[in-house]
């Protein structure tokens, strides 16, 4: 296979050591991160965050019936955890799923909400058993106590937040993420960043703005600090949910998508291209007149291209670059490369003159001013200065 890094119509699929990472040295750059990111950091996946709730349910509520309810499968796993937020799952006799026991004083389609809270959130914040279990009918789930890789519990360590804070280290603008966890904000903090991050859900009423921050983190599936907010089964967020062009924002999304490819680089990180909205957003996408000088990179496991996970035929725009071995320590490797390469660039200053203009004239000054009402700053765009 011949290798070629210029905009085409093929797939471009090569090893990431090959990658000349002159080309991403300067300029504006973006991240896509999916759920690899937070697995490796610890978090549990849909699989195993289902075979947690019917754990409870299993040995704390001593509910059986539920083995019939799960078979396994992704779609299945979705659907089960979609009603247990909202607190609207039914068994076919019409039984609730519960978290906490019953309370009669409470409504019997409410008594479970608060318990469903709870139980969310420490298992998206906390480190859950690195268990990889489905649960189909007839089988039996494993005593955690027996699985010799048992982390529950445990908060993420530095160590585990060292992608994350690669990200930043790379000088990098923003990240446009699937993931429900404040996993990237804990690492922008932590690693002494400061506080000039902005966190925005899909359902913020400033996208149109969002490039007028310093540093911004987008949760396009919502944000485990207002469950409300998750959107659990994405085909069904595009098709009449939150993202859905009548009723949801996905149409602010692909502004935002469309606005962070015409500015900058991409790289996409733990993204297995399956998911209905990177494929939304990606199908949506004009390339403009210089896409060309602009990178779009995924790095992805080899099998995963062998066995036919990632079709990148379907993302010709994107270059794949590939590794084999251990996931963490070759994305770091990888990362790493990055921030070396783009280490010689200053941090980026106020990206919106016109705000910084405006704090300063009206708020910061003690002579009357008369209002701005208007900015010259257009929507999805912004003004500001870029390192080169």
């Amino acid at each position: 296979m011949t290798k070629t890094h210029s905009a085409s119509r093929h797939a471009q699929i090569y090893p990431w050591r090959d990658f000349d990472f002159s080309r991403i040295s300067t300029g504006t750059l973006f991240y896509y991160v999916g759920a690899g990111l937070s697995i490796a950091a610890g978090m549990v996946g849909w699989g195993e965050m289902v075979c947690q709730i019917w754990r409870y349910l299993n040995y704390y509520e001593k509910q059986k019936e539920f083995k019939s309810f799960l078979d396994g499968s992704p779609e299945s796993n979705e659907k089960f955890l979609e009603g247990f937020v909202q607190a609207e799952t039914k068994l076919k006799n019409g039984k609730s799923v519960r978290i906490l026991s019953h309370d009669s004083a409470f409504d019997a389609d409410e008594d479970c909400a608060l318990g469903r809270v709870v139980l969310l959130n420490l298992l998206l914040r906390s480190r859950g058993p690195s268990v990889y279990l489905t649960i189909r009918q007839g089988e039996a789930i494993p005593d955690p106590e027996k699985d010799p890789r048992q982390r529950a519990g445990k908060q993420p360590s530095p160590e585990d937040l060292a992608l994350q804070s690669l990200i930043w280290r790379s000088h990098c603008h923003g990240v446009l993420t699937t993931n429900y966890d404040v996993l990237l904000e804990h690492a922008f903090s932590a690693s002494g960043f400061g506080t000039s991050l902005r966190t925005y859900r899909y359902t913020a009423d400033f996208l149109r703005f969002i490039l007028s921050n310093p540093h911004f983190v987008l949760k396009m599936h919502g944000d485990i600090n207002d469950l409300r907010t998750i959107e659990f089964r994405p085909i069904s967020a595009w098709d009449r949910g939150g993202l859905s062009k009548e009723e949801g924002r996905g149409e602010d999304l692909k502004r935002v998508y469309q606005t962070a490819l015409d500015r900058g680089h991409m790289i996409y990180l733990g993204c297995g291209f399956c998911d209905e909205t990177i494929n939304q957003l990606h199908k949506s996408w004009q390339p403009t007149s210089h896409a060309g000088l602009l990178s779009r990179l995924a790095i992805v496991p080899q099998n995963e291209i062998t066995h036919g996970s990632i079709d990148p035929t379907n993302y010709p725009d994107i270059e794949f670059l590939t590794w084999d071995g251990d996931a963490t320590s070759e994305v770091r490797s990888f990362l790493e490369r990055i921030v070396s390469e783009r280490s010689k660039l200053q941090s980026l200053a106020t990206v919106c003159p016109e705000a910084s203009d405006i704090h300063e004239q009206v708020f910061m000054s003690r002579e009357a001013h008369e209002l701005r009402r208007r900015m010259a700053t257009e929507h999805w765009t912004c003004k500001g200065r870029v390192p080169r």
